[in-house]
């Protein structure tokens, strides 16, 4: 280091005598170091350069070396990408078959509910009508005690047998050989009205009478 600081000062010393001016300080020769007869400031130049460059290599080195490491520079953020949509190729186009009109259908018959009767006042059963009753024997004359006209032509009544019930439908009487029920005809306007246990109850021409069964 104390060659290049030398040669430096030299170089200096130089140039100001060059210029006719006397030295400084820093170019005074050091002791015993004069210059060599026949040597200028050209022969100087090349090794100034070289100390000037290395000076400014060697500062260099000793400040990086002692100074703090650069930090290194934030990544910027990376700039967010926008998504794009996934590319959704076009449906064809759906083919709409139009449904035939139908016909409209009648709306179903709601039947309607059957009014409510009527609230009407409690009436008793009528109790069905009672079989006519016959007469009293004291209304019914007998066969003798009718009109000797009416008797004349009265028919002819052979009566052989009988049979009483108390169902209707099971009494007979054989009246001329034949058997004869309630209601039958017994010849010309003749009529049996009611077959009784010992009787029988007969009308003519409107006419009722009793006629006693005989054996009864």
């Amino acid at each position: 280091m104390s060659y290049i600081l030398d040669a430096l000062r030299r170089a200096e010393a130089d140039r100001e005598r060059e210029r006719g001016q006397v030295p400084g300080l820093h170019a005074q020769p050091l002791p015993g170091s004069a210059p060599a007869a026949g040597t200028g400031p050209r022969r100087w130049l090349p090794w100034a350069g070289a100390g000037l460059l290395l000076l400014a290599g060697l500062g260099a080195g000793s400040w990086w070396a002692s100074g703090p490491p650069d930090s290194a520079a934030p990544t910027p953020p990376a700039a967010p990408v926008a998504a794009v949509p996934p590319q959704v190729p076009p449906l064809p186009p759906r083919s709409v078959t139009a449904a035939a009109p139908t016909a409209p259908v009648a709306p179903a018959a709601v039947p309607q509910p059957a009014p409510a009767a009527s609230a009407s006042p409690y009436l008793p059963p009528v109790p069905p009508a009672a079989a006519v009753a016959p007469a009293p024997d004291a209304r019914i004359p007998r066969l003798a005690e009718l009109p000797e006209s009416t008797r004349r032509e009265l028919p002819r009544l052979a009566i052989s047998g009988s049979v009483y019930s108390d169902d209707a439908a099971s009494r007979f009487v054989i009246v001329n050989g034949e058997v004869m029920r309630e209601g039958a005809s017994l010849g010309g306007e003749l009529v049996l009205e009611q077959i009784r246990p010992r009787e029988l109850v007969l009308r003519f021409r409107g006419q009722r009478y009793r006629q006693t069964l005989q054996g009864q």
